[in-house]
């Protein structure tokens, strides 16, 4: 299984489960292509983006505001 936090340290396999810590939900995680993963949370669509296995960024949608998180060298 998956969650939110181990997203930022390894790079997860399409099809692997999804944990959503804050609404208790868990959904697969879709490749979408080489080193870019979505996670669907209520609604919500979350893409993870990794280069060589680390993580380079993440998209968030959110219904109060969207935002990125990206790793800054």
């Amino acid at each position: 299984s998956w969650c939110s936090n181990k997203m930022f340290f390894h790079e997860p396999k399409a099809g692997e489960i999804f944990l959503s810590e804050v609404y208790g939900t868990s959904q697969p995680i879709k490749q979408l292509e080489p080193g870019v993963y979505e996670v669907t949370v209520e609604g919500n669509r979350n893409r993870y983006y990794y280069k060589s296995g680390i993580l380079e960024k993440i998209v968030l949608e959110n219904p109060i505001k969207n935002y990125q998180v990206k790793l800054v060298r």
